[in-house]
């Protein structure tokens, strides 16, 4: 009779062709053990593209470091398009860091360009 308890987890190896030998026998690669988690729901309340437009409008402009009213926000089903410009390369990567933080979001196309000097 199998053990089926919950506690007992079963292991499953990776191995990588791009170490160098390490292990005993000189078998290439690294051989480690990975244990299954248990798959992540997604939110049951998920926002609709207006909303989560408007949360990340919110959020850049509650940050204060960028202009928001130079920036164009599209939402198409989680994915952010970031369009427009702004006066430093660190905006452009803070308004991606920024637009992360807003729950529902999954990807930013970050379009942003920087003011020529």
């Amino acid at each position: 009779m199998a053990d089926t308890s919950p506690d007992k987890k079963t292991e499953v190896h990776v191995r990588s062709e791009h170490a160098p030998p390490s292990r005993p026998g000189g078998h290439d690669g690294v051989h480690q053990p990975i244990r299954p988690t248990t798959p992540v729901d997604p939110p049951a309340d998920v926002p609709t593209d207006e909303a989560l437009a408007e949360g990340i409008r919110d959020a850049l402009a509650a940050d204060g470091r960028i202009r928001s009213d130079d920036l164009a926000v599209t939402v198409a089903e989680g994915v952010v398009g970031l369009d427009g410009t702004v006066d430093l390369e660190f905006q452009r990567t803070l308004a991606t860091a920024l637009v992360q933080t807003v729950p529902g979001v999954l990807n930013v196309n970050n379009r942003l360009t920087v003011r020529p000097d």
